[in-house]
């Protein structure tokens, strides 16, 4: 009632969800009407109740050129929904290009990466529709915007391509272990899709990740893609180790009659529901504590933390810029800079400032454990200091799991605490875990 008060009041006509689609359209064409509320008459065209009416196509194109950068995003995914091929690849260049000031008012952070959290559903559609995507993903891949590629990723698992092996070996290179093991883990996952696809350059990354790679869950995969790649199957091997995982994968299907393949090996290997995971294999046997020793060699030396509960509210003020984030859990999360809200979709666990003075904001998912879910980002100004509509979110580095909390040290170390583990991150990049401070003898021997 308050919102059509007001609308009144200001000569304006408020949405109506449940109008027609010739209303919804007609409102979203009309300038005259605030762009929030046209951004979502454009968004309720994706969401199909009734037969698909082809008639509105050309007034959402007519949206996606009007120049408001703001409903170009959701004019183009409905487009996509509605079964337009055409909308692909400019929603893929839409959503993996830099983020403009005009846009960063509107929502803040990168606005498609926040609104679509399935990218991988534009391969899907692509293959429905029968459009090639590849040369999209490929002009698109910009190695200097890991979170672009991370997004390009994740379409390509749905679309497996000898064109895009020059995109998986960069996505598996040691250059990005340190800071988004994310864009190693969905190459790992498109390569499964098509074992073909394992060149030269890709075993040989895939053999440096299975020696080298600081997260288990990696050496695990890379492993068994590994092995997948020379034997064929991972129902036969010598190795005694591939056998016993191979025969805990299978226990946990057996109303399945088909072969084991990659695929379906790595889902499980990821712990996604309703299949489980040994979790020293995602963090590795030393990491399930909450005591920890430095990584100094001094037994002597080490960190505690106890998980006291959930912090709704976080905040820092550095500079006259009040930074102010929340976490409602299964009710959401936000993170505002000044009175403008930067992202209504984050769970806030830790704002503090780095050690050059930076505003970081760690944040991920509270809850079962979420592949992915766990990233700290910089807050960073794109115009004059102190325009609180000009500041936007910079992923730094992205982690298996939300953080609890961080402690900062001298030498550049910053600590990053989970419920069981704790990260060594230095200059930007991931270290390593933190070797736990209690003895690997029985409890009551090491008492």
């Amino acid at each position: 009632m308050l919102t059509f008060l007001i609308a009144a009041a200001l000569g304006l006509t408020p949405f109506n969800h449940e109008a027609p689609e010739s209303e919804r359209l007609a409102f979203a064409l009309d300038r005259a009407n605030p762009v929030d509320e046209r951004f979502y008459a454009v968004q309720s065209f994706i969401r199909i109740t009734e037969e698909i009416d082809h008639s509105v196509m050309p007034a959402l194109w007519e949206l996606v050129r009007s120049g408001e950068v703001e409903l170009h995003y959701p004019a183009l995914l409905a487009l996509t929904v509605r079964g337009d091929a055409g909308a692909l690849p400019e929603l893929v260049t839409l959503c993996t290009a830099p983020v403009t000031h005009t846009l960063a008012r509107h929502r803040g952070s990168r606005f498609c990466s926040e609104q679509l959290v399935q990218w991988r559903y534009l391969g899907e559609r692509s293959q429905e529709l029968g459009y090639d995507i590849v040369p999209a993903l490929i002009e698109s891949y910009d190695r200097a915007d890991i979170i672009g590629r991370q997004l390009i990723l994740q379409i390509a698992l749905e679309t497996p391509d000898t064109r895009l092996v020059p995109l998986l070996t960069d996505a598996l290179s040691p250059e990005y272990w340190h800071q988004n093991w994310l864009l190693g883990y969905y190459a790992t996952q498109a390569i499964a899709g098509d074992v073909s696809l394992v060149s030269d350059d890709i075993a040989a990354a895939l053999d440096a990740i299975e020696t080298s790679h600081w997260l288990p869950l990696m050496r695990w995969r890379a492993r068994l893609l590994r092995h997948f790649h020379r034997e064929g199957s991972l129902e036969r091997s010598a190795d005694p180790e591939i056998s016993s995982i191979a025969a805990n994968l299978l226990a946990t299907r057996p109303h399945l009659d088909a072969p084991l393949d990659p695929p379906v090996a790595l889902q499980i290997m990821a712990g996604w529901p309703p299949f489980s995971v040994p979790a020293e294999r995602i963090f590795g046997e030393n990491t399930l504590c909450t005591d920890w020793r430095w990584l100094t060699g001094d037994d002597s030396e080490y960190l505690e933390f106890e998980y006291t509960g959930q912090n709704w509210q976080h905040g820092l003020v550095h500079n006259w810029v009040h930074v102010h984030g929340t976490n409602f859990g299964e009710w959401g999360g936000s993170l505002s800079v000044g009175s403008h809200r930067l992202t209504n979709r984050m769970h806030v666990a830790d704002i503090f400032l780095d050690h050059a003075d930076n505003i970081m904001v760690a944040s991920g998912y509270d809850g079962l454990f979420m592949l992915g879910d766990g990233t700290i980002d910089r807050i960073v100004a794109g115009g004059e200091p102190y325009d609180h509509h000009l500041y936007r979110l910079e992923r730094w580095i992205t982690f298996p799991s939300m953080p609890m909390g961080t402690v900062l040290r001298d030498d550049n170390q910053l600590v990053v605490i989970g419920r069981s583990w704790a990260l060594s991150v230095r200059n930007g990049e991931i270290e390593g875990y933190l070797p736990c401070a209690v003895s690997s003898a029985p409890m009551d021997e090491a008492d």
